[in-house]
Parts: structure tokens; C-alpha cells; sequence
């Protein structure tokens, strides 16, 4: 139902309104060395190219929530017409998009929410919170058929940054349901050390091999974001030491790019929690496009209907596995090359 509501939505803007071109929006992600950015930014181009307009899609290239800030405060006093953010922090980027609303700029965040909401018109993208539910649930699904001898579970957690408010509210989805999920029939162990990687490849590789070193009885590990799968093939299999732990270690994460897919394919990997980073681009090219040509309250009411409490606007999410990995690699394919 929500895709058709959205069609409507996206319908209405190129078709009946007039269009003329506009400059100066802004999307900027968390950074530029994320490949995952690129499906983003490409649903981006093709909302600009319906719409006949232009948009910037800029970051600093790594991970740093002071340089995004600063980033993102000189294109504000440069006079952005319009702006989303996916936030590193997200209370000093909470405060800035209170000082873009002061100045009548039009602020959204997307993939990534801030702290105070009402310091933002809208959030796009995935129910974190619900995703982190869905994960513990593919886990439970692969024990049981893995591991279904063992009574004693061991899970690791490895994450990101640990300012990244959709990472913790992943986590805590996934902690919830997996430590009171009652119809389970084992104990699960869930360590409290949380393991990152700066979502970094490199440096979530190294922060997989410590799992490993500091727990050689680990059984599962629980990705919140998927840079330990971005990397080589091998790197990631050295990181369990051998390949036979590498394959009977359950390894559930996030994200759907064609790494993580073949790694999924050839055992390496156990499910994927997949978001829409396309429809979550070129959603926010067309709020920001609608906000600015027709206000706020007319874009509001246009997205009625697929638009939640505190302004939420939440995408899909996929939920793959072995069964039917060969269709994800051939989305991943078309959505992640880059245009």
C-alpha cells in the first residue's frame, strides 16, 4: 500500500505543478566511503533528472561528526535552499537543524534521525528499531537450524560508531527481542562489550578478529552495519581464523550491496537485513524539492498517508537469506553502480 501512496506522491510533483529549475539542495550522508552512499545518491540523480533540477550530493570523505558539522554549517551560511542530512551525532546535528528552520531552510534527515525531532520536517528511511527485531528474529531462524544441539548460545555484537543513533537503535531492537523472546530453546549469552569498527572496513575487520581472539567459542555475531563485509573476501575469512569457523560462526548484518551478497552465497554470511538506500535518495530529493515549491503543510498533506508519528517516513526492508539471494544481487547490481 505505502509504494503506491508514495507513486501518488511523487506523481503529483512532476506532473500537475509547474517545474522550474532550483539549485542549492543539499544531501549530505555520513560520508563518502561508504559504498552503501552510492544507491542514495543515485536515487538522488534520477529524482533530479524527473524533476528537471538540480542537487548536490557532498560529505566529507571520512567519518568525523566535527567535520560534518562544520561541513554542513558553511553551506548553510552560503544559503542553501534546502537540506538533509544523515547524521553522524545526532545532538549537534539536532542542533543545527534547529538554527537551518530559523533560517527558513527547509531540513530533513534521512537514513539516520537526530535527537530532538522537532528539529527536523521529516525522516526517511528505515524503523531501526523494528529492523534490530527482525535481525534477532533471522538469528533465532539460523540457530535453530545450525546450531539446534547447542543449549547455550554466545552472541557478540559489532557496530559502527557509537554515536550513530540508527546503529543503537538497531541494537536495541535486536537486544530485546533476542534476550525475551520466550518460544526459544536455548540460553542465550549475549556479551556486553560492544565491539567497533568506526564504520570503517579496516578497522571493523580488526574489530571482528578481536571478537574472535578474546571468544574462540563465539557462535553467532550480530552486524549492525555491514563494513567488515565491504573488504576483501579473504580479509574477512582471516578474521575467524579458519574458514571452518568462518562458515559455522552465525553472522547476521545489515545491508544488501554485492559484497555481502556473495559472501552470503557462499556461506560466509547467514541473512541480511536489507534497507532501500535507492528509494530513500530519491524520497528526499522530492520532499525537499516539494517543501520548497509548495510549503510544508501542502507537502505534509500530499504524504498523509504513508507519513507516521513525529513525521516518519519509514521504507521497506528485505530480509535475505540463501533462498533467495540470486534476486538481491541482481538489484544490488543495477542500484549500486554508480551513475
Amino acid at each position: 500500500m505505502k509504494k503506491y501512496i508514495i507513486i501518488f506522491f511523487v506523481f503529483i510533483s512532476i506532473s500537475i505543478f509547474p517545474i522550474e529549475k532550483e539549485k542549492q539542495i543539499l544531501l549530505c550522508p555520513k560520508a563518502l566511503n561508504n559504498p552503501f552512499w552510492f544507491a542514495v545518491e543515485n536515487g538522488m540523480k534520477d529524482a533530479a533528472k524527473d524533476l528537471d533540477i538540480d542537487f548536490i550530493f557532498d560529505a566529507p570523505l571520512n567519518i568525523d561528526s566535527n567535520e560534518q558539522f562544520r561541513f554542513l554549517v558553511k553551506y548553510i551560511e552560503n544559503g542553501i535552499k534546502g537540506l538533509g542530512v544523515s547524521p553522524i551525532d545526532p545532538i549537534i546535528i539536532s542542533e543545527l537543524g534547529d538554527t537551518a528552520l530559523k533560517k527558513m531552510i527547509p531540513f530533513i534527515t534521512f537514513d539516520s534521525d537526530i535527537s530532538n525531532k522537532e528539529n527536523r520536517l521529516l525522516y526517511i528511511g528505515t524503523d531501526n528499531y523494528s529492523a534490530g527485531k527482525e535481525a534477532a528474529k533471522l538469528m533465532i531462524e539460523k540457530i535453530n537450524s545450525k546450531k539446534s544441539d547447542k543449549k547455550i548460545i554466545k552472541i557478540a555484537i559489532l557496530t559502527g560508531s557509537v554515536e550513530a543513533k540508527n546503529l543503537n537503535e538497531r541494537i536495541d531492537g535486536f537486544r530485546e527481542h533476542i534476550l525475551n523472546v520466550t518460544n526459544r530453546d536455548f540460553e542465550v549469552i549475549l556479551l556486553e562489550k560492544l565491539y567497533t569498527g568506526n564504520e570503517d572496513t579496516a578497522k571493523s575487520i580488526e574489530a571482528l578478529k578481536l571478537i574472535n581472539i578474546e571468544h574462540p567459542d563465539i557462535d553467532c555475531i550480530f552486524m549492525a552495519g555491514a563494513w567488515a563485509l565491504f573488504g576483501k573476501e579473504e580479509k574477512y575469512v582471516e578474521s575467524f581464523s579458519d574458514i571452518n569457523n568462518a562458515i559455522e560462526t552465525i553472522v547476521v548484518s545489515f545491508d544488501t550491496l554485492p559484497n555481502e551478497l556473495e559472501l552470503l552465497k557462499k556461506g560466509y554470511v547467514d541473512g541480511l537485513i536489507g534497507q532501500k538506500p535507492y528509494d530513500i535518495g530519491y524520497l528526499a530529493a522530492m520532499v525537499l524539492y516539494n517543501i520548497n515549491k509548495f510549503g510544508v503543510e501542502n507537502t505534509y498533506k500530499m504524504m498523509s498517508l504513508c507519513v507516521k508519528d513525529n513525521n516518519t517516513l519509514y521504507t521497506e526492508l528485505d530480509i535475505v537469506t540463501d533462498s533467495n539471494v540470486d534476486k538481491y544481487i541482481e538489484i544490488a547490481n543495477k542500484i549500486y553502480n554508480r551513475k
